[in-house]
């Protein structure tokens, strides 16, 4: 196939004391569910078209989405890192298509076809990891957040940087047949609409009407 795509499983107690994972192109898989994540995993490997490594993160101490991420980003290196889903659904040469993407238009962050939002908010993202360890101090995500608006917050600071791309054709879908009756996290919507108000710790400019559409 010509290119390798490596599977590695550990949880959010364990990796502190772990060797960095390092690869040209780091996807976090943060977890609840081992079996979900194994398969998505499984699915993103044989359709990658390019050298990586998944890194399946679960969170055994249930700290939540976004400081998963963190731990995973942090804990890893090399110049891309991606962010998805246990439920993820890869579509053939999603992350090839990626690369080639957000190198052609010189952006800092790339929106996957999630098949909800079309590239309005990166819900699965890749970012260059340089551009991402500056914003939050070596976070991917502000980690005031719990389990929602990390990635719109990030999305928001992108498309104001015009640092956005979106790729069509790099699909990346979230089955969750339960997700549109699913609420958002009532204190994340919160803390989001009081740092767009304050520009995002005052990396933009200040406003109390950030919209994503």
């Amino acid at each position: 196939m010509g290119f390798s795509v490596q599977i590695v499983h550990t949880n959010t107690k364990s990796i502190a004391n772990e060797a960095t994972y390092d690869a040209p192109v780091v996807v976090a898989i943060p977890s609840t569910n081992l079996e979900l994540a194994v398969r998505s995993a499984k699915l993103m490997s044989r359709r990658a078209g390019t050298d990586g490594l998944i890194l399946i993160l679960e969170d055994v101490e249930r700290s939540g989405f976004i400081a998963t991420c963190n731990t995973a980003f942090k804990m890893s290196s090399g110049g891309y890192f991606v962010y998805a889903a246990q439920d993820a659904f890869a579509g053939r040469l999603w992350l090839k298509i990626a690369v080639h993407q957000i190198e052609k238009h010189r952006k800092n962050m790339l929106a996957f076809n999630d098949g909800k939002w079309h590239g309005l908010l990166a819900s699965f993202g890749m970012v260059k990891r340089e551009w991402a360890q500056a914003n939050y101090k070596g976070e991917l995500f502000c980690p005031l957040y719990h389990s929602h608006f990390g990635d719109a917050e990030l999305t928001v600071i992108a498309k104001q940087q015009d640092s956005l791309c979106f790729s069509p054709r790099s699909v990346l879908l979230e089955v969750d047949w339960e997700k549109d009756d699913r609420k958002v996290n009532r204190d994340d919507k919160n803390m989001f609409r009081r740092r767009a108000a304050s520009g995002f710790d005052g990396k933009l400019k200040a406003t109390g009407n950030v919209s994503l559409l």
